[in-house]
């Protein structure tokens, strides 16, 4: 009956983001003057998530855990959106890399979860930074989380 219900819980949520996705940004205002790429201003940031969601073994503890992640990333603009998606894979892995490294704590923890967003963003940054010359990472939203 547990399994039952915690499967209920995930085909819910999994319903739920479906229709947030569902949901348009909406375009930068044309009247602001063009900024250089990856430079931030609220007017023009814009979310992009990161697709598919991610469902990720984690723990160090010898228990084989699993969670369900949603990450949404902030960048600066449009050129943001576009550098995130051709780089989703090596994004991907960056944020593959510091879950599975996490404990149970690192997760359940709202102090240390923000920490290993801080540390997932500036994995991220130093990735595009690297691969394109410019850091359009803002932040790093973890969108939607469930631990097992």
């Amino acid at each position: 009956m547990k399994i039952m219900w915690q499967w209920g819980v995930l085909v819910l949520s999994l319903g739920l983001s479906g229709l947030l996705l569902a949901q348009e940004v909406a375009p930068a205002d044309p009247s602001l003057p063009p900024m250089e790429p990856g430079a931030f201003s609220p007017a023009t940031a814009q979310y992009y998530e990161l697709q598919p969601e991610f469902v990720l073994n984690y723990g160090q503890d010898g228990r084989i855990r699993f969670l369900r992640l949603v990450v949404t990333l902030v960048v600066a603009d449009q050129a943001g959106v576009d550098a995130a998606t051709i780089h989703s894979a090596g994004l991907r892995h960056q944020v593959v890399m510091h879950v599975s490294a996490s404990t149970r704590a690192d997760l359940t923890d709202i102090g240390l979860r923000d920490a290993l967003r801080e540390r997932i963003k500036i994995a991220m940054q130093e990735y595009l930074m690297q691969e394109t010359g410019f850091n359009y990472i803002e932040d790093v939203l973890f969108s939607n989380l469930i631990l097992q």
